[in-house]
């Protein structure tokens, strides 16, 4: 008499087959593209490196001078000068012509584009300093719970070495 065998759950779908040892080690990842090269994402072309584009590319005046990272505080304070100044004359000359106006709010404009330029041409500097201080302070806080494993360690080591030497006293 032949046995068959009944379960009461039903037999996996002929798809599990696809999930084998090679899914638990998926092949390693691409090598990162050389810089200045064009790589592919989800159908768009990208480069690889960023490009230093300024203001002039876009077509936008440049107010500042400088855009090295200890001068950006004292442009930045220009701008921000210049900005009062336009806004006090956009006030004054509000009840004067729409043209006047549509010139000063392009003037203001171009100088909140040129404030957004300098505080983004400061970010990467900025990530980087966040980036060192956090590692440092991991660093700082790995150094602490190491001294305090190396206390246990060797509290552990002493006591054991005292009931080692309480054992063998009491044996003796």
């Amino acid at each position: 008499m032949s046995e068959t065998v009944q379960s009461t759950f039903p037999p996996p779908p002929p798809w599990y087959r696809l999930y084998g040892s090679e899914s638990i080690h998926p092949p390693p990842p691409p090598e990162p593209p050389a810089v200045g090269s064009n790589y592919s994402s989800f159908g768009v072309q990208y480069t690889h490196g960023q490009p230093n584009l300024s203001l002039k590319d876009f077509g936008v005046p440049e107010l500042f001078t400088s855009t090295k990272l200890t001068e950006i505080p004292g442009q930045l304070n220009e701008l921000i000068t210049l900005l009062i100044a336009l806004h006090v004359k956009f006030i004054q000359h509000s009840p004067d012509s729409p043209e006047i106006r549509s010139k000063l709010r392009d003037q203001i404009h171009i100088v909140y584009q040129n404030m957004y330029f300098l505080l983004n041409h400061c970010r990467k500097a900025q990530a980087n300093i966040d980036l060192l201080s956090t590692l440092c302070l991991q660093n700082q806080n790995k150094q602490i719970i190491k001294m305090k494993l190396e206390m246990a360690l060797n509290q552990v080591k002493m006591a054991t070495e005292d009931e080692l030497a309480a054992a063998m006293r009491s044996i003796t």
